[in-house]
């Protein structure tokens, strides 16, 4: 019988993950948050850019972040072919590229791997001001070709909703705990 040969690789993060033994019942999948996000939070629907039908472009609300659609390297682009731009290039060599002009603010370096939904930079402006020029974002596929990068964003999870920032105060909270509390002070506001 012929086998297939082993790899000398490393499996790829979306190998299928060995299932968690619990106390009680039997083994359950770990839960996965996602492996592509939105690019900005606030439901900003990507449209095709007027010049480029497969580029999206989103509006951004002032003083957000800018996170990385799935997990990758950045590089940022040379001023003379886009300024104001990253690359993130997925292991499998796609890659999506971010152009934010003037109105993004950078927070990553060269060469620096990050995970799906890290903030790489911030949006110019205070909260409330208008949104300026939108964010644009290209997408392109291992083998190096333009694909529709609306496409790809439409129904991806938005990070500010799942508090990758941290900044929700109801994350961690077991709501069943919470419930019993509410019920008990109602119980006792009744008597």
């Amino acid at each position: 019988m012929h086998q297939a040969p082993r790899r000398s690789t490393p499996e790829p993060a979306t190998a299928a993950r060995p299932p968690v033994r619990t106390a009680v019942g039997p083994p359950v999948d770990p839960v996965v948050v996602g492996e592509r996000f939105q690019p900005v939070p606030g439901g900003a629907l990507p449209r095709p850019h007027p010049s480029d039908p497969l580029m999206a472009a989103l509006l951004a609300t002032p003083a957000a972040p800018v996170f990385a659609v799935t997990a990758g390297t950045v590089r940022r682009a040379p001023a003379q072919v886009a300024a104001g731009a990253v690359e993130l290039r997925a292991p499998d060599g796609s890659a999506f590229v971010l152009l934010g002009g003037s109105t993004v603010a950078w927070v990553v370096d060269d060469e620096e791997p990050v995970v799906a939904g890290a903030v790489l930079g911030i949006v110019a402006g205070s909260p409330g001001d208008p949104p300026g020029e939108p964010l644009l974002v290209l997408a392109i596929d291992p083998s190096g070709t333009q694909v529709d990068a609306v496409a790809l964003l439409v129904g991806l999870p938005d990070p500010g909703e799942l508090d990758l920032m941290g900044s929700d105060p109801a994350a961690g909270v077991d709501p069943y705990r919470l419930d019993l509390e509410l019920a008990a002070s109602l119980v006792r506001g009744a008597t």
